[in-house]
């Protein structure tokens, strides 16, 4: 069978323009409007997205990370975008608060009072090559004047393990106590991460703008178990807080009083873009088409 060149880099041409469901997704992004985040509360399941961590997802963390983040009982949270600005919390005490730009609320509470944590989490939907890549993202932790605080925020980076579940890594900062070591509540505090070769990193990987690094650093969370930057699916946020049950109001979209977290300007910059794999029914096109030209030919 011969074909003429023309009719092959046709095909060809047609076959990979076809868009691929298997594409990796980009690694790179950045995340600063509050139409930015609605598109990733409404993406998902092969495309990016952001949702409240479960509590089967939570079970994922090793009970020495969990115990590391301050965490008492999980709840899940209540995700909403928000426009940005002035917010007085509602006469529920605390603020105003100065929430500059537009972000991501993560509000939750429980009826009676405890020691609480919750969380979201971003979703590539596959897992790109982070390895070297730098994460940015700035956080707002509230206090709440005599109704309680946040406590403690970690954000983590994770992925698949083959063996069911994923592996983490990830940095826990304690909140406003101490003025050298933790960082202040009430105001946005820009954070870097410096994602470095097979989660081999350490406490100095993340680096907050005032110079301040995370304190509470439990070394097998970073070290020794199993994390890939190569294959990193999700990044994970988790808040814990004390719930007095009389919290402020959460910025619109919560309709009640809830202890609550503002994170702002999600990005990854320098990460690796992976090839592009064709769609299995590219292929597919491609054989059928051959084989039609080839009995065309033995037709004629």
């Amino acid at each position: 069978m011969r074909i003429k060149k023309a009719t092959f880099v046709s095909l060809l041409v047609l076959v990979f323009a076809v868009p691929s469901a298997y594409a990796f997704p980009i690694v790179n992004f950045e995340t600063t409007t509050q139409s930015d985040w609605d598109t990733l509360l409404a993406g998902g399941p092969v495309t990016p997205s952001v949702s409240p961590v479960t509590v089967a997802e939570w079970n994922f963390i090793p009970a020495a990370q969990q115990g590391n983040m301050g965490a008492r009982i999980f709840v899940e949270s209540e995700l909403n975008s928000f426009g940005g600005g002035t917010y007085d919390g509602a006469n529920f005490g605390g603020g105003p608060f100065d929430l500059d730009g537009p972000g991501l609320v993560m509000g939750w509470g429980q009826p009676t009072p405890g020691d609480y944590i919750g969380g979201w989490e971003y979703d590539y939907g596959q897992d790109p090559n982070i390895n070297g890549a730098t994460i940015g993202l700035t956080l707002f932790a509230p206090q709440f004047g005599a109704f309680g605080q946040i406590n403690t925020v970690t954000f983590g980076l994770q992925s698949p393990n083959p063996a069911g579940g994923r592996f983490t890594r990830s940095w826990t900062w304690t909140m406003g106590g101490n003025i050298l070591t933790d960082l202040p509540w009430n105001v946005g505090n820009p954070i870097s991460i410096q994602v470095t070769p097979m989660g081999l990193g350490g406490i100095l990987d993340a680096v907050a703008a005032n110079g301040n690094t995370f304190t509470n650093v439990n070394p097998a969370a970073w070290g020794d178990n199993g994390f890939d930057p190569t294959k990193a699916q999700w990044f994970a946020a988790f808040e814990n807080s004390q719930w007095a049950g009389t919290s402020p109001l959460a910025p619109p979209g919560q309709a009640q009083p809830a202890a609550w977290n503002y994170w702002r300007n999600l990005s990854v910059s320098g990460g690796i873009q992976q090839p592009v794999i064709p769609e299995p029914g590219a292929a597919s096109m491609l054989g059928l088409g051959l084989l039609g030209l080839a009995a065309r030919r033995r037709r004629k």
